[in-house]
């Protein structure tokens, strides 16, 4: 059985670190957030070479990276500071959100993986949030390029 851990467990630490201590404590794969790695929390400002690099680190440390969550986290600041909600009733809001999942597939699909799936999964949001709001978790299994489903 393999198990993997998600990297914001870490995220004060660099990547290289991350993968460290995920490796160190026995887990073999690594879920990312992209918010942990990408500039200014833009998964979409990642460059082929960076994702490279954060391929070859986690493979370097014995670890696959399983997927990318939390895509549309710690975006506040993105899209006019509106952020991305999938799960908001503004037409133009979800729209812009459900966009900007499809460019973290591409982005990650662009840095060498390939998306297994998607998944979209809501959440009741934590008490003092407005009545009838979810949060909403993204996931994307990924494989690197050229590797059997």
């Amino acid at each position: 059985m393999k198990f993997a851990l998600c990297n914001e467990t870490f995220q004060d630490r660099p990547f290289v670190e991350q993968c460290a201590a995920t490796a160190e404590l026995g887990y073999t794969g690594l879920e990312v957030a992209p918010f942990t790695i990408a500039p200014e929390f833009d998964a979409t400002r990642l460059s082929l070479a960076e994702g490279e690099q954060h391929l070859k680190i986690a493979r370097d440390h014995g670890l696959e990276i399983i997927g990318l969550h939390w895509l549309l986290a710690k975006t506040e600041g993105l899209n006019g500071g509106r952020g991305f909600h999938l799960t908001s009733p503004d037409d133009a809001l979800r729209a812009a959100a459900a966009e900007r999942a499809a460019e973290a597939q591409a982005a990650a699909e662009a840095e060498g993986a390939e998306a297994r799936g998607a998944a979209v999964g809501e959440e009741a949001a934590p008490g003092g949030e407005e009545a009838g709001r979810r949060e909403v978790t993204c996931r994307l299994a990924l494989r690197p390029r050229g590797e059997a489903p």
